[in-house]
């Protein structure tokens, strides 16, 4: 583990050397942190995800940065503290490892028997009235009155009491309203924010500027708040967002777990200003950003999801590694564990946490890596690679299955349930013999295959239409992640039960249409941006230009330098639809 004093530095060394992440450490106690980052929006928007890291990174951050080596720090021997008898006479640490598990691991392919799967939810049956919502109103069932409740309560309490503006004024059909904009910028993109409430004929969006007003949009964006600041956890990094996630959460499970096969894994919320639980990922499609561990079925509907905060915090008071705290705190949603099957990578697998879901009655299948399996007698990846393509080997406990197969490279899958039999044949490029060969491949694989990229499919569902629109707020981005994943996941149930099957961008077309039609709409002024035109006609022949003199508006009589380029008599803008119309 490497500290040092800037961003770029890391960076630097993540790059050159064989680093992994990149954790920006929290300031001292005695500096305060902000809300908002002192840049312009517009900016933000010109950070894409493609972008070099020289490009994007900021001058520095507010606290310390350490950087990850790829070696997992939970795998690193425990210290303990002692007194060196060096001719320094100084008190140091020293690297004790923990005594290893002895496993007797035998060539045979038996895992644990486990009892028969129960029966789970399904939709169509527990939840009939599924079927005859819309997509405006399927929405609104996981966007539910609580998590209404909670922003409005909390954004009114921001704006009184922190803020001292007692005028400001806000309720569940501003909510709607703003929502609706923010998911409406997601598959409607323009380059900056004012280009939603413009005039101009290449970037009008009328729906916007009737539904609210620029500046309504950016006083409810300054105050927009899913937490009590006078209650506030100091040791969550997350209490601002905390009590959101928690009522996400409930309501993303209120359906109960409907999916047989569930995966665990990690997704990027992409953020470039300063905090401390943002990551710099090398080799990921977002580097830059929050970390976000989440229950997923193999279908993309997320269950649950927690924001990464740093391993020190989390687990603190046990020895247990990182990967294995993470699927059992995920996992604790699940009521009837035996009814579903659990697939995760590399990062979490281990024999430790496969005992321990074996035990729960937790089918579980995952990637591993060797130094994780105590010294399973498998070949050397090195050596394993020259043999013929497909070939496997395996080992077993008696309770755990550890197979290594050859594809394009050796990867080994660890189960505590599954079979090698049937073995089944997938098709393969031959590079030798450019042509598509059979390859033999144990099932086991094939199943992890077809059901692991649950989160993956949920990330894409996601990235695809995230909205354009930027905040200076830290926690901006992790709050509409969760509305994008509520969108997603009413998105993927409407498809289960309805007999539509609407695609993702008809569905979210929809919700922005259903959201907008609660209320009238207003009527825009004619000054500034968020006006319209009257008709075609006034458009092209009477419309207010600047003139030479000053004199009396036709219309109400006061002084203007403004005229009507059709009329040529004065009038001021906000006057020259009322004298056409009179």
């Amino acid at each position: 583990m490497s500290k040092l004093l800037s961003l770029a530095e890391a960076v630097a060394l993540v790059l050159e050397e064989d680093g992994e992440e990149i954790n920006i450490l929290p300031p001292e106690e005695d500096q305060a942190l902000t809300d908002e980052e002192n840049i312009d929006d517009n900016l933000l928007e010109d950070c894409s995800e493609g972008q070099d890291a020289e490009q994007i990174l900021p001058r520095d951050v507010c606290g310390r940065v350490e950087v990850a080596d790829k070696l997992d720090t939970d795998e690193r021997p425990t210290v303990s503290q002692g007194n060196d008898t060096g001719s320094e006479g100084n008190n140091k640490k020293r690297m004790k490892k923990a005594p290893a598990k002895k496993v007797s691991w035998k060539k045979c392919k038996n895992t644990k028997v486990f009892p028969q799967k129960n029966k789970i939810n399904q939709l169509e049956e527990d939840y009939p009235n599924l079927c005859s919502l819309s997509p405006g109103e399927m929405f609104l069932k996981l966007f539910n009155n609580d998590i209404q409740k909670l922003l409005v309560q909390e954004t009114l309490r921001y704006a009184h009491e922190k803020c001292n503006n007692p005028k400001f004024t806000f309720d569940t059909r501003d909510l709607l309203d703003f929502i609706g904009i923010f998911i409406l910028s997601g598959y409607h993109k323009l380059p900056r924010e004012d280009m939603y409430w413009e005039r101009s004929d290449d970037v009008a969006v009328p729906v916007v500027s009737r539904r609210m007003s620029r500046n309504r949009f950016r006083e409810i964006k300054r105050y927009f708040h899913a937490a009590d600041n006078n209650n506030l956890n100091k040791t969550d990094k997350m209490s601002k967002v905390r009590p959101m996630i928690e009522a996400t959460n409930k309501s993303l499970q209120q359906f109960g777990i409907f999916c047989e096969h569930l995966s665990i894994d990690e997704c990027m919320v992409p953020y470039f200003g300063h905090h401390s639980c943002k990551m710099f990922i090398r080799g990921k499609p977002i580097r830059f950003g929050y970390k976000l561990w989440c229950l997923c079925s193999s279908t993309g509907y997320p269950y649950k999801f927690d924001v990464y905060c740093g391993k020190s915090l989390e687990g603190s008071n046990t020895d247990d590694a990182l990967g294995t705290r993470v699927v059992e705190q995920l996992m604790s949603c699940v009521n009837d564990t035996s009814a579903h099957e659990i697939f995760f990578d590399n990062f979490f697998t281990s024999h430790d946490l496969m005992l321990r879901l074996q035990e729960h009655n937790t089918r579980a299948t995952g990637t591993a890596r060797d130094n994780r399996l105590l010294k399973c007698p498998l070949p050397e990846s090195n050596s394993f690679k020259k043999t013929k393509r497909g070939t496997y080997e395996y080992f077993s406990d008696g309770n755990i299955l550890a197979v290594k197969w050859n594809d394009n490279r050796p990867v080994t899958v660890v189960t505590n349930y599954d079979k090698i039999d049937p073995v089944v044949y997938v098709e393969r490029w031959s590079v030798t013999e450019r042509k598509k060969i059979r390859v033999q491949q144990p099932n086991m694989i094939q199943s992890y295959n077809k059901f692991m990229g649950g989160v993956h499919l949920m990330d894409r569902f996601v990235v695809q239409y995230r909205p354009s629109i930027r905040s200076k707020k830290w926690y901006f981005p992790i709050l509409f992640q969760m509305f994008n994943m509520l969108r997603i996941a009413a998105w993927l149930i409407h498809r289960e039960v309805s007999d539509t099957k609407l695609d993702q961008l008809e569905f979210t077309r929809s919700v922005v249409r259903f959201l907008f039609s609660e209320a009238p709409a207003r009527n825009p002024s004619l000054a500034g941006p968020s006006g319209h035109h009257v008709h075609m006609k006034m458009q092209m022949e009477h419309v207010s230009v600047s003139s030479t003199k000053q004199g009396r508006c036709r219309y109400c009589k006061k002084n203007t330098r403004m005229m009507c380029s059709g009329c040529n008599v004065l009038l001021h803008t906000g006057c020259l639809k009322m004298y056409h119309e009179a």
